[in-house]
């Protein structure tokens, strides 16, 4: 019976973290000293495999694609600017229940950005 209900849990908590993950994240993102308001949105979570998008504002959004596996993401999407083209590798760590990311943005051959990212709604007073 234990082990059943060991299972259970097992089970019941990692639905929850891969739940907790959708919504909104305000990213604060740090490139070479300057400092960017960006949106990481995740829209649907099945088995994996992640879709959402991500916003710069007033300069684009773009469909994000990812996987989510051992409390990290991992995708990519094309940032368009000036009709300019670029592949953004987004790598972040899933920290406080899914309320909070720690992060890396990266093309191909470097690192080019870092950020950390609130879940909207996350730690709200219902006062």
């Amino acid at each position: 019976m234990l082990k059943y209900i060991s299972i259970i849990l097992f089970i019941t908590s990692t639905t929850f973290t891969q739940a907790s993950i959708i919504g909104t994240y305000d990213l604060s993102v740090d490139i070479n000293g300057k400092l960017f308001m960006d949106t990481l949105t995740i829209n649907k979570l099945i088995d994996q495999d992640i879709q959402g998008s991500f916003t710069l504002p007033n300069i684009f959004t773009a469909h994000f694609r990812g996987k989510y596996k051992n409390q990290m993401i991992q995708g990519s999407f094309i940032a368009k600017e000036k009709g300019n083209s670029l592949k953004v590798i987004l790598e972040t760590k899933v920290e406080d229940n899914g309320c909070k990311l720690t992060g890396k943005l990266a093309t191909e051959e470097s690192i080019f950005g870092l950020f950390e990212g609130i879940k909207r709604g996350c730690h709200e007073s219902n006062n």
